[in-house]
């Protein structure tokens, strides 16, 4: 099961794979849905042990190959998957939306036992609400209320409101024509974003023009979205959360700051070189900022790479061979 690209672009980008299945005696269908596709692979014959061996056995490449768009198999779904991850990690969520009338709720309500991180949401479709209930800026919400910063500025006031660890919000045009006071928002035109403590994503597109298919499209990108950053800001090892990485992050910069400092001012900077390597801080990319995922690393590696950094410094600057 994969969400937000097309069947073109995946046949596309695992054709050589499909070839070397076809060999095998496997066939591919693709079955598209609004803003998804199903991938159903099948093997015929008569020795279902060695058939479903074939299978798993070719799976995996696949997985290698789009596993970035892959939220589940059979009958997953994208609730589902979001439940699993939200408990697991005992994160909360609130959201908040316009264009898509509840249907974000309603999608993740479909999953029993929701509200085990669900803390709840508001539908804010008119510009009172937004400003009223969500906090969003009277400027923001009369001049710009379809943009990606009013996004973020729902998604931050359900947090507020809710209490809950991430928060989302989504305003746009469903369509199927533009809202007349704003005629340079184009129908389908959606923004959303996402937000937490000392992170967020946010982002706009066009969805097309029928109505049902912008709000399905658009809910579906948004989940889909969140999945993926969740995904990347949980660390990967097995019971390590969000918080415990930001500390234990935060409590190695130090380490290696008290470090450069003991030596000659001129090795200051090895501290902010070394700073890459301990996975520490924001990653910024345009309009998007959030901690970043890599592990956290041993003391005696950041000691080890703080070392290196600061060696590779005084090359730099007295073109010295250092050992």
């Amino acid at each position: 099961l994969t969400q937000g690209v097309g069947d073109s672009f995946i046949a596309d980008k695992i054709s050589l794979w499909e070839d070397d299945i076809r060999e095998t005696g496997l066939s591919l269908a693709y079955l598209p849905s609004p803003g998804r596709v199903k991938l159903r692979l099948t093997a015929t014959g008569a020795d279902a042990t060695r058939l479903n061996d074939l299978l798993d056995e070719k799976e995996k490449p696949l997985l290698d190959l789009i596993g970035d768009i892959v939220y589940g198999r059979d009958r997953d779904t994208l609730a589902g998957s979001l439940q699993t991850l939200f408990t697991a990690q005992g994160l909360s969520l609130g959201v908040a939306e316009s264009c898509t009338g509840g249907r974000i709720l309603h999608e993740l309500t479909t999953a029993a036992g929701a509200s085990l991180y669900l803390r709840g949401g508001v539908v804010a479709y008119n510009k009172e609400m937004k400003i009223n209930i969500l906090g969003v800026p009277e400027a923001l919400a009369s001049h710009d209320i379809y943009s990606e910063d009013c996004a973020l500025a729902m998604a931050r006031g359900i947090r507020q409101i809710t209490g809950a660890t991430l928060g989302v919000g989504i305003t746009g045009v469903a369509g199927p024509g533009p809202d007349p006071a704003y005629p340079g928002i184009a129908a389908g035109h959606v923004a959303m974003a996402i937000a937490a403590d000392g992170w967020h994503w946010s982002a706009a597109a066009q969805f097309g023009r029928e109505r049902k298919r912008v709000m399905e499209m658009a809910c579906n990108t948004l989940l889909f979205q969140l999945r993926r950053e969740i995904l990347a800001l949980v660390p990967l090892r097995r019971g390590r959360s969000l918080k415990w990485l930001a500390v234990q992050s935060c409590r190695q910069l130090a380490m290696v700051r008290l470090l450069a400092s003991s030596f000659r001012p001129m090795l200051l900077g090895a501290a902010e070189t070394a700073h890459g390597f301990v996975g520490y801080g924001a990653e910024v990319l345009g309009r998007r900022q959030r901690l970043k995922s890599a592990l956290p690393m041993t003391r005696m590696t950041t000691l080890r790479l703080c070392l290196q950094a600061m060696l590779g410094l005084v090359r730099g600057r007295r073109g010295q061979n250092c050992t």
